[in-house]
């Protein structure tokens, strides 16, 4: 008996659950492999690796997504996203934007996931899974919250090649959070910089990275991250910039209801001139 197998990371690092493809709730695995892949166990012999969303053989996002900035900018399906700005500068507006013209050109579903955020907050969009994870549950049902959400969307794109967009603000709050879990369960590993650990770090930039183009479905992820409040809030930055593939600026205004737009001079998009 063969079965596909999605490879979740578990709360505490190393461990590592399986979720069945086809159905079914999460088992803790003793098997290596890596978070984020998709295997096919064969209980009659060991696993078998089908492919991983890391790939390195994974497919250069060259289907359009967004057009912006009068057509300067150009967003591809399967890219891996960041939109860093200090607090109260448009972030969530500008995702709320990105949004309403991914909803208009009807290329891609969209899931909205808040992390740590006021209970009444939304981002806008009709027939759109706005998933809000506020402060008011436990940071442990936070980050169960993000893994069921994020795979439940990759199930979508494994087994029916849809393309899907998940919006994530923001991820400087799913480190904080991640690492009062890991905080929690593990209290004698070492803290790393600003008292926030390499683990839960980690545990975010592989949640950014899903961000994929596959030969049948996307995953792009487009999150937003804060940077210049402090020290900490800039290293996730620099860790979170070395995983994403385009970064979205805004263009400061002093009139506060002047829209919300991108810089195009900060603002950059790998390999764009192969996104057609």
């Amino acid at each position: 008996m063969q079965q596909l197998i999605l490879v979740l990371p578990g709360i505490v690092p190393g461990e590592i659950y399986g979720l069945p493809l086809k159905g079914g709730t999460p088992q803790r695995m003793e098997i290596t492999a890596e978070p984020w892949d998709v295997i096919r166990v064969d209980f009659t012999d060991n696993p078998l690796k089908i492919y991983s969303l890391f790939s390195p053989k994974k497919l250069s996002p060259n289907k359009r997504l967004l057009r912006l900035n009068k057509k300067q900018i150009k967003i591809g399906k399967g890219q891996k996203v960041i939109v860093p700005a200090e607090p109260a500068t448009g972030k969530s507006t500008l995702l709320t934007q990105l949004g309403e013209e991914i909803l208009k050109s009807g290329k891609a579903n969209i899931t909205n996931l808040l992390i740590d955020e006021r209970p009444e907050e939304t981002l806008a969009g009709r027939n759109v899974q706005n998933i809000n994870l506020s402060y008011m549950r436990a940071p442990k049902d936070i980050m169960i919250g993000v893994l069921d959400t994020v795979g439940a969307v990759m199930k979508r794109v494994t087994e029916k090649g849809t393309d899907e967009v998940i919006f994530i603000d923001s991820l400087t709050r799913l480190v904080q959070v991640v690492n009062t879990v890991i905080n929690n369960e593990m209290p004698n590993l070492p803290s790393g910089t600003g008292g926030v650990t390499l683990a839960s770090r980690n545990f975010v930039r592989q949640i950014l990275g899903l961000g994929n183009n596959l030969q049948k479905g996307s995953l792009t992820i487009i999150s937003t991250c804060l940077m210049g409040g402090s020290s900490i809030e800039d290293t996730i930055y620099k860790d979170l910039k070395g995983v994403s593939n385009a970064e979205l600026f805004i263009q400061r205004s002093f009139d506060k209801n002047a829209p919300v737009t991108i810089d195009p001079r900060k603002s950059y998009v790998r390999n764009q001139s192969q996104i057609n």
